[in-house]
């Protein structure tokens, strides 16, 4: 994990899992909503999508600021989860 996005009211919705890349270069940012978190332990997690879904999944412009509302909904309906509010 790359980073964790929380909302106004600090409630974690997004972690920011990374793949690929040499040295930092072709390095891919997935923003993926805590609920496909099936499992987690101190190094891991274990996700309840496929590696499919998630190179599927739409992509944010700065991985660093986090999804804006309309890419939030976005990546809630590609997961397949009801957005929050």
């Amino acid at each position: 994990m790359a980073h964790l996005y929380v909302d106004d009211e600090r409630k974690l919705r997004f972690v920011d899992v990374v793949t690929g890349g040499l040295l930092g270069l072709g390095r891919k940012h997935h923003q993926i909503p805590v609920e496909a978190i099936t499992e987690e332990t101190l190094n891991a997690i274990t996700l309840g999508v496929d590696e499919e879904t998630v190179e599927g999944a739409p992509t944010i412009p700065n991985p660093l600021a986090g999804p804006d509302e309309y890419h939030q909904r976005a990546l809630y309906e590609h997961y397949g989860y009801p957005s929050p509010g």
